[in-house]
């Protein structure tokens, strides 16, 4: 399922097709997001190339309380494209019974390979800009 996630990202980035791309968030993070257009604009203008392949996997939790389920994925991604490799990581709800408005991408933040990894930073340090924020897209070059 995570991969299936990251597919669709990578395929909506490729596509430069905002729309696509609105509609794998949550409606609870669609209201939240500031200025969500804007930020989607902005990272097709930051993003280089077309998908050549990814790799990665997603870090999951899944509660059940009395038959309500919720599970959550934390996708950790490595991006290649013909011009560029990234790092990409996207917190993601794919079944919460309770609160249905937050199935969906809440945040989404994506990073070149030279960022993510640089000399003297371990790769369990590295600091992606949306923990601190709210639901949206997040790139640093």
């Amino acid at each position: 399922m995570s991969d299936q996630i990251m597919e669709e990202i990578a395929e909506a980035l490729d596509a430069r097709d905002t729309e696509a791309f609105k509609k794998m968030f949550s409606s609870s993070a669609l209201e939240a997001a500031e200025e969500l257009d804007q930020q989607i604009t902005d990272l097709f203008e930051f993003y280089q190339g077309e998908m050549v392949s990814y790799k990665g996997d997603a870090s999951s939790s899944t509660s059940t309380n009395y038959g309500v389920e919720t599970k959550e994925f934390i996708g950790h991604y490595t991006l290649i494209t013909d011009e560029q490799t990234y790092r990409l990581q996207y917190d993601h709800k794919p079944i919460d019974d309770e609160h249905p408005e937050e199935i969906g991408l809440r945040k989404l933040e994506i990073v070149p390979e030279s960022t993510y990894e640089y000399e003297g930073v371990r790769r369990e340090s590295f600091n992606w800009l949306h923990y601190d924020n709210g639901p949206g897209v997040y790139f640093q070059e």
